[in-house]
């Protein structure tokens, strides 16, 4: 096949990375282009020194329990020293969301082949506030206050309380998020909410519940599964019970989800696409009002 630059380049960084995954430090990977007319292509490797992981300390975590965080780390001791599975595991401890700063270094013990790891990190806040006011013309004055606890427990746990008011539009939220459940590799999230809302010809209350447990089977595919309980009540009527038609509503189902997200940016992407498909289903059997299906696509 023809010579391209970029593809070469690639190989060779393939090649390293796989003896960095194995322990090999300092491992050097050139090419060349050999044999008649140039138009064999040989990878020359320059081993390293074989490293294995010591030791693994961990500083600074005041709240967050170290055995939070050493789930979250892709090697123990033993396993080979690469440095592509530090970077994963510094990563993940980012993706908590429960530290300013997360560092990696290297110390020395009595064997060379056998360094240690020393974790050191600075916690961020646990505990955030918001409170805001404005005016509309069509709801008054509106009112908003979020209290959140990103840290809840020390084991990386989100619980927030978020409240909105205005003079037809009120709603309370309660959201608790656990990105490691079943001592499994998966988030949960449970959410209950109210909602009220004064419509010119009735008033509207709803009070529901959704659980919902997601994995991630790679890097860019998702799966959720949910379960949504939720009653809504129709008072203060303006017009006729005939002309209203349901009053009361409960709806109660399970649902499936699948995601792929294949975007190079999440906020400004220039390539890939994010698709979706999204199937609910609210059967009688379960205490839902009405037997249906509904299915949603996004792509």
């Amino acid at each position: 096949s023809p010579y391209v630059r970029v593809k070469v380049k690639s190989g060779a960084d393939q090649i390293h990375l796989t003896y960095d995954r194995a322990g090999f430090a300092g491992t050097v990977v050139s090419y060349e282009l050999t044999g008649p007319s140039s138009a064999d292509l040989v990878y020359k490797v320059e081993e390293g020194t074989r490293r294995y992981v010591g030791t693994i300390e961990i500083e600074g975590n005041l709240l967050t329990r170290t055995e939070v965080m050493e789930r979250e780390l892709t090697f123990k001791p033993g396993d080979p020293l690469s440095r592509d599975e530090i970077l994963k595991s510094q990563r993940a401890l980012y993706r908590l969301g429960v530290f300013q700063s997360v560092e990696f270094t290297e110390t020395k013990g009595s064997d060379p082949d056998h360094p240690g790891i020393l974790i050191r990190v600075s916690e961020a806040d646990n505990l955030l506030q918001s409170v805001g006011v404005g005016y509309d013309s069509q709801e008054g004055i509106r009112g908003v206050y979020d209290i959140t606890n990103t840290n809840l427990f020390g084991r990386g746990r989100t619980l927030s309380l978020i409240l909105r008011a205005s003079q037809i539009d009120s709603r309370a939220q309660v959201l608790f998020k656990d990105p490691f459940i079943f001592n499994r590799n998966m988030d949960s999230l449970v959410t209950l909410y109210w909602l009220h809302q004064e419509n010119p010809s009735f008033t509207e209350e709803t009070v529901g519940t959704t659980l919902q447990v997601s994995k991630k089977f790679s890097k860019s595919n998702r799966v959720y599964y949910r379960y949504t309980l939720k009653d809504v009540d129709v008072s203060d009527l303006q017009v006729t019970p005939a002309e209203a038609g349901i009053q009361n509503l409960r709806l109660s189902g399970p649902s499936i989800a699948f995601t792929r997200d294949t975007r190079d940016d999440f906020f400004n992407p220039r390539k890939g696409n994010f698709d979706s498909v999204d199937l609910s289903w609210f059967p009688m059997a379960l205490g839902s009002d009405l037997d249906f299906v509904k299915i949603y696509g996004l792509g």
